[in-house]
């Protein structure tokens, strides 16, 4: 067991731990939008960014080991600010309307924006651009694919991996034109195979959703 400070009151937490879990098992809410529980991501969201005293510079809290004595600022305005960023870069690149997105009752993107009063347009980009593909229903299976949506946190794509489905989601593209989709031309949904619900589930944006029957 270790022991370090958090918004100023003294937690315990597993050795090993990330700051993250450190400060979940303390019952302090960071959000996160990349995080998957169980499944190694890479850092893409920085919405989880903390403050550890003794370093310059925001650390993402859920890569980020968890030390003894070290003390973390996760709530202070200047960590919220650095958040605010975060979702604002990440709304610049989100094409559509959140009134007609069939997850708008379920986005997390969405529900941080009002959270953090961030604004979409401060760091505004033609999003065309960045997600070419269409929107694509699925009348199988009721998904919706909406690559515009999608802010690139890998959540689907590492789940299919860890799940070892085939062929699973990949990245495509380069810079940045890079987009979600199943390798071969397969749909997406037969891509995703029996991880189909859990990928849906965990997505924060409107990028996967399920129409209702």
């Amino acid at each position: 067991m270790i022991r370090l400070t958090i918004d100023g009151k003294v937690v315990k937490a597993d050795s090993g731990v990330t700051i993250l879990e450190a400060a979940r098992q303390a019952g302090v809410d960071i959000p996160t939008l990349c995080y998957c529980e169980k499944i190694e991501l890479p850092v893409s969201c920085f919405i989880c960014v903390v403050k550890v005293n003794g370093q310059e510079k925001f650390v993402p809290s859920c890569a980020t080991p968890a030390q003894d004595g070290m003390i973390v600022d996760c709530s202070s305005d200047e960590v919220r600010g650095c958040r605010k960023r975060s979702i604002e870069l990440l709304m610049s690149a989100h094409s559509g309307s959140c009134y007609d997105c069939g997850k708008k009752d379920k986005c997390q993107l969405r529900e941080f924006a009002i959270k953090y009063k961030a604004n979409r347009l401060r760091y505004a980009v033609n999003s065309n651009s960045i997600n070419p593909s269409a929107r694509k229903v699925y009348d199988d299976s009721g998904l919706v694919h909406e690559p515009g949506k999608c802010i690139l946190c890998g959540k689907c794509v590492n789940i299919t991996k860890a799940k070892n489905i085939t062929p699973g989601l990949a990245f495509n593209g380069r810079g940045s034109d890079v987009f979600v989709d199943a390798p071969f031309g397969c749909p997406v949904d037969k891509a995703m195979g029996e991880a189909l619900e859990e990928c849906v589930e965990a997505c924060p944006t409107g990028a996967l959703w399920r129409m209702k029957k």
